[in-house]
């Protein structure tokens, strides 16, 4: 009997109970939809911007700071209330990154970058240039070599070195190309 009195009471106390919790209080809050100002989505795209140019792409926890200290004229450009958390950055970048894929503007190359692709370039047309030499002398040889003529052939056959043929070598080279031992 004891157990179930006890019951009976506990059930009275939770009737008698009031909760200081309003209700929905577990419910996620409204959000409210933000427009970015002018001046937000110019720095943000000037960083985007920024990031392509160089290859770095720019952490949004480093542009929240940046936001933070940006003056003009000496005076900071931006207000608090105009401040953006790095996950609202991160979200614009992202927008502005999946717009710029639709689109497929390319970024405009830097002078560096210009540079290195002519360098690239200049060093791809100078070894084509080199396989064709060496193609068209081995054309030649071949052509040589296949027809008999054993004057022009005498020099090209001189020239040619094998890495075995050590025999005509003088002993101090043929030694340096033997094992030498431990």
């Amino acid at each position: 009997m004891l157990e179930s009195s006890s019951v009976k009471d506990r059930m009275n106390a939770l009737d008698n109970y009031v909760s200081n919790l309003k209700e929905g209080w577990a419910l996620p809050r409204e959000r409210k939809t933000v427009r970015f100002t002018s001046k937000q989505i110019d720095f943000l795209t000037q960083k985007f911007d920024e990031g392509l140019k160089t290859s770095t792409r720019w952490k949004p926890e480093v542009v929240v700071d940046m936001m933070h200290n940006f003056k003009v004229d000496g005076k900071f450009a931006f207000s608090v209330s105009e401040f953006l958390s790095a996950a609202q950055i991160r979200s614009v970048f992202s927008r502005e990154k999946s717009k710029r894929a639709k689109v497929g503007v390319k970024v405009q190359k830097t002078a560096d970058e210009e540079e290195q692709d002519d360098e690239e370039s200049f060093r791809d047309g100078q070894a084509l240039e080199e396989v064709l030499v060496r193609s068209a002398m081995h054309e030649k040889c071949e052509k040589i070599f296949d027809e008999g003529d054993e004057e022009e052939a005498q020099p090209l056959k001189r020239g040619v070195k094998h890495h075995s043929s050590n025999q005509d070598l003088p002993d101090k080279k043929r030694s340096s190309l033997r094992k030498k031992k431990p």
